[in-house]
């Protein structure tokens, strides 16, 4: 089996392979390269966040919360608008939205 391989079935193999090494994930990229985790937050867009913390340390007002939720809201609909059957995405995105939407309501009552 391994001699009817061609080059370009060879040259997959390989950069298959070198896609796991890198990335260190262990699923199988196929032809698609890995994409970042948004845990590591590689995709998230988090330059507008900072500026909702109350010091410098900041992590847990509501904020600071929202904002982030928001940052990764806007990427998990990017990543929806090309991947539409990832249903465990949406509901992620759902869970999310809800989350933010409870925190929201809070700080309207908190702001009155």
């Amino acid at each position: 089996m391994l001699s009817a391989w061609t080059t370009s079935d060879s040259s997959l193999l390989r950069s298959t392979s070198q896609c796991l090494a890198r990335s260190g994930c262990m699923a199988s990229c196929s032809v698609l390269p890995c994409s970042a985790s948004y845990k590591n937050k590689e995709n998230i867009d988090l330059s507008k966040v900072p500026g909702w913390a109350r010091h410098e340390k900041d992590t847990g007002s509501p904020e600071y919360q929202i904002a982030t939720m928001s940052a990764r809201v806007e990427q998990l609909s990017k990543h929806l608008s090309t991947n539409k059957k990832d249903h465990s995405a949406k509901r992620g995105l759902i869970a999310i939205l809800n989350l933010r939407k409870s925190l929201l309501r809070y700080l309207y009552k908190e702001n009155r």
